[in-house]
């Protein structure tokens, strides 16, 4: 056995075919190198793995014998952790890599971690998200935090500290859209673990590849361990940050009316089935008024579903908005700033040449298509620009970032995008496109990721169901996951909603303290006691 030292706390042992994990100690993991990638109907399981070099700072295995011609696997030390790392020599259009398999017919590497952090589930807090293994998969993959950080917090019942577990590469590289940890059990008789990642057929290996690389670091908290494991991707692969509260223009911390919360308050009262046929220029203007009248001063108002015409093209809807440029100038005049909503990856209105197909079906809009993206650039200056003819609006609410290709069967124009790099293509047009119209436009959005951390101004914690009686820890939860990844963001509290007037105003107490508070509907049980409190609360330039 050889040891190498990370720090005085944490070592890896070194072994002929695998590595422990220490903390303090304690044996966290025992990881067997061995990492298979089933490719062109070959399981990759003949692979025998041989250790060639063992360093103050590194070791090194060879893998041969199984799908490829050979593997070279790498730990090395980093700051507070190591990474491992993967390069491949052969060819091939592996389906997956499951790190850290081990032997053939063995349940995979042993842990003696005792739970793991999920994030990105819509009703996470702290309690809810934090999942005990019990010989089942943790999955992460893009829904209401799109993406979510690619990274396993693990907790332990043997000290305090927490150790994270992560995957990141190379821009480009990033052709995935779930990161899975695998804890099968036989039985009462073993049980053991494999960090799976599914690539869909997206990757074609020719030569040589570099694997993502797996992440591992120490901290006292899982937020702390998202910290670490974005501040190494920043660092290393050179992705850029978001942009502070402290840089942004201070209207992008002033407090939101979202009229969608009105919107279906007005479907209810009138007895009707769909709330975005009240995203109209005449309900807008009375829901500014309401606003008004009520003396609550929001210094930003979000046009929510359905202003379009058609969710692809982003072309306003002229039946329901005859001028949305005076509406923007109107706002203007009272001091206040326009975002308007939209729907990511619809195809709706598109050709289908500009359109992603999965498995013979029309699904998306394909952000890989110069036709595509010429139309977005277009429809993107027409709402944002104050040149004449154009709406001269500020900014997005950038919403169903979860809605692009499911992995496999997608045919994009260019071929290979798929996953984290699919959302990036997507995503950056536009931020990049908005920027270019109007440079301080606000994009409020919902990724939560170092790779694409650069095209969120304003991180929306997004939907939460009031039934489920725990709104202000998850709000507390998703906001501190994203001041994790994304030092510094400003937080939209996005209007959770309760039943009571007691629940709803603890709510906006709490979202005051949190971020920026984001009224959606004006609450009917509310007193003039409680307009009164929600005045001080939104108010702008505190």
């Amino acid at each position: 056995m050889h040891r190498i030292i990370i720090d005085r706390n944490h070592e890896l042992h070194i072994h002929n075919s695998s590595f422990s994990v220490y903390s303090n100690g304690l044996r966290l993991f025992r990881f067997f190198v061995k990492s298979t990638m089933p490719v062109d109907g070959n399981d990759d399981s003949g692979e025998t793995v041989k250790l060639i070099e063992k360093g103050e700072s590194k070791a090194i295995w060879f893998g041969t014998g199984g799908a490829f011609d050979k593997k070279e696997y790498t730990v090395r030390v980093i700051d507070k952790g190591f990474v491992f790392t993967t390069k491949i020599t052969g060819g091939g259009t592996p389906d997956r890599i499951e790190y850290f398999s081990g032997p053939k017919g063995s349940v995979g590497s042993h842990f003696a971690v005792s739970g793991f952090m999920l994030p990105g589930a819509q009703s996470d807090n702290e309690k809810s998200a934090l999942k005990l293994i019990e010989g089942t998969a943790g999955v992460i993959e893009p829904l209401r935090e799109c993406p979510p950080p690619y990274c396993f917090p693990f907790c332990n019942d043997y000290n305090d500290e927490w150790c994270g577990i992560g995957v990141t590469t190379r821009a480009g590289n990033q052709n995935y859209q779930r990161f899975i940890f695998d804890a099968p059990r036989n039985g009462w008789k073993e049980n053991g673990c494999r960090f799976v990642l599914p690539l869909g057929g997206y990757t074609e290996i020719k030569d040589e590849w570099k694997a993502p690389t797996i992440w591992c670091g120490f901290a006292g908290d899982a937020y702390s361990v998202w910290r670490e494991y974005s501040e190494w991707s920043y660092s290393h692969y050179g992705f850029k940050k978001n942009i502070p509260a402290e840089n942004a223009p201070s209207w992008w911390s002033e407090p939101i009316f979202c009229g969608w919360g009105e919107q279906c308050a007005t479907r209810d009262r009138e007895g009707t089935d769909n709330a975005p046929d009240y995203a109209d220029e005449a309900h807008y203007e009375l829901f500014c008024k309401k606003i008004n009248s009520l003396g609550i001063d929001p210094g930003i108002i979000i046009i929510d579903d359905k202003w379009q015409k058609q969710y692809g093209t982003l072309a306003p809807d002229t039946d329901r908005w005859s001028d949305l440029r005076s509406f923007a100038d109107r706002r203007h005049a009272e001091g206040r700033r326009v975002l308007l909503w939209i729907k990511c990856w619809s195809p709706e209105g598109l050709p289908d040449d500009e359109c992603i197909f999965v498995n013979g079906e029309r699904f998306s809009a394909d952000p890989t298509n110069p036709k595509y993206l010429a139309r977005l650039k277009k429809a993107v200056y027409n709402l944002l620009s104050s040149d004449e003819g154009c709406c001269n609006c500020d900014g997005f609410k950038v919403d169903f970032m979860d809605n692009h290709p499911r992995m496999g069967g997608a045919v994009t124009y260019e071929k290979g995008v798929a996953g984290l790099e699919l959302m990036h293509r997507l995503f950056g047009a536009i931020y990049e496109y908005a920027k270019l119209a109007k440079p301080d436009a606000l994009i409020n959005a919902s990724s939560c990721h170092p790779y694409l951390s650069e095209f969120c101004d304003q991180f929306r914690i997004h939907d939460f169901d009031p039934f489920l009686r725990n709104p202000i820890s998850a709000m507390s939860y998703r906001a501190k996951t994203a001041q994790a990844v994304m030092p510094g963001v400003l937080i939209d509290t996005d209007g959770f909603s309760a039943r009571t007037a007691y629940e709803q105003m603890r709510i906006f107490e709490a979202a005051e303290k949190t971020g920026v508070p984001d009224l959606y509907f004006f609450p009917e049980f509310f007193t003039e006691k409680d307009w009164e409190k929600m005045r001080t609360i939104f108010k702008r330039n505190k």
